[in-house]
């Protein structure tokens, strides 16, 4: 409290606990306030009204619990890379093989208005 940092600068002994009582419902009086004991915790007090938060709304998702549907032909996903940027990992009969050995397709894998995927044998970033 500041008379005690007063009264240390000066030399002089704290200030004892009725002392500070005492400043203490003075101040309160001065500004209004019902008086509780230093230190006590009032209803209400010390609680900071927050505005409500914006609630995040999630994507849409289907029935089954999915994003979406992922392109696949004949029980195979769809290679990403080959409709993109070409593909450069192994070439297999049926597209490419990835280095955990999972097998891609190497058909287009344009979303149609109806939501299912052309797969048809040409790359999607040259037809679509």
């Amino acid at each position: 409290m500041i008379e005690n940092a007063k009264r240390a600068v000066n030399g002089k002994a704290p200030a004892d606990h009725r002392r500070i009582k005492e400043l203490w419902e003075e101040v309160v009086d001065q500004q209004q306030k019902p008086v509780g004991q230093p230190g006590e915790a009032k209803p209400g007090a010390n609680t900071i009204s927050k505005p409500p938060q914006k609630q995040l709304k999630a994507p849409p998702q289907r029935i089954d619990g999915a994003r979406f549907a992922p392109a696949k032909h004949g029980g195979i996903f769809v290679c990403h890379a080959y409709n993109d940027v070409g593909c450069k990992r192994d070439k297999t009969q049926k597209g490419c093989k990835n280095h955990l050995g999972q097998e891609f397709a190497h058909v287009c894998n344009f979303k149609k208005a109806d939501g299912s995927y052309c797969v048809a044998a040409h790359e999607r970033i040259k037809n679509h």
